[in-house]
């Protein structure tokens, strides 16, 4: 961190972004885009989170980090899947708003939204009914970073979001068959029986 201190002293906007090696995190690979990946700091434990915002000043954060994994994953690991991404979205949130980040973007998951809603899907319908109980756990940590968004922004008038990407798949991506996600799953086993 004090090496990244002393190379982003002199940039302007600097924009943190967590997972920034991940699928969604790696695309904001541009200039004042600071990544940050689960081996650098560790995320569930605030007082790392905490270090990271005092060792460089971040005008924001784009909030990528996540614990995932396909069906597999979140059906095998309900209990580390809720802790782990609970834990991350928290105290990311928290951090932000103690180090006065004035502005945050948290990505969420499409199974955020209820197993049983009416099409098409729109961010009001998340908290319609429970999620698809093969992840509910994951999706229910990730559907309280938007409720403490929401909290925050009443209570403090952040300037805090939720966005919601669909269906999304590309390089850096988990490919697992296992654990990985359908389309990429798909796309793994598409490549293993044509060699």
């Amino acid at each position: 961190l004090e090496f990244r201190r002393v190379l982003f002293r002199s940039m302007e906007n600097k924009i943190l972004v967590t997972g920034g090696y991940g699928l969604v995190g790696s695309e904001f690979n541009k200039e004042n885009f600071i990544p940050l990946s689960s081996s650098e700091v560790d995320l569930r434990i605030k007082s790392e989170v905490d270090k990271v915002l005092e060792t460089i000043t971040f005008d924001g954060i784009i909030h990528c980090a996540a614990k995932v994994g396909g069906v597999g994953g979140n059906m095998n690991y309900k209990g580390e899947f809720f802790y782990d991404n609970i834990m991350m979205n928290t105290n990311v949130i928290e951090s932000a708003r103690q180090h006065d980040i004035k502005n945050l973007v948290c990505f969420l998951s499409t199974c955020v939204f209820p197993d049983k809603v009416e099409y098409p899907l729109t961010e009001s319908k998340i908290h319609l009914g429970p999620p698809h109980f093969s992840n509910d756990a994951y999706a229910y940590a990730k559907r309280m970073s938007d409720i403490q968004i929401r909290a925050y922004k009443e209570q403090y008038g952040l300037n805090y979001k939720s966005v919601i990407p669909t269906n999304i798949y590309g390089p850096n991506d988990n490919y697992n068959i296992e654990n990985g996600h359908v389309i990429p799953s798909l796309i793994h086993k598409c490549y293993l029986a044509r060699e």
